[in-house]
């Protein structure tokens, strides 16, 4: 998806669950063609499955970026 919207792929959802200090505002990224605030995925971890249902997944999504955006995709 990235690729498609021209965005960068350094930083990500992955590098926000592995790393507590980054914090996600920072990471995400402006699609100005699609009027589209985008998450990349970020480097390919070796165990994607456990992060996506971990806490700080949970955390993530309903503590900090729910307040902030009417839809997450």
């Amino acid at each position: 998806m990235h690729t498609i919207l021209i965005l960068e792929n350094e930083e990500g959802l992955i590098s926000i669950l592995l790393e507590e200090t980054l914090d996600a505002v920072k990471v995400i990224q402006f699609a100005s063609t699609s009027n589209l605030h985008f998450l990349p995925s970020g480097p390919s971890p070796s165990n994607p499955s456990k992060l996506l249902i971990s806490t700080q997944m949970q955390l993530l999504l309903m503590k900090r970026l729910k307040w902030r955006y009417d839809f997450i995709i």
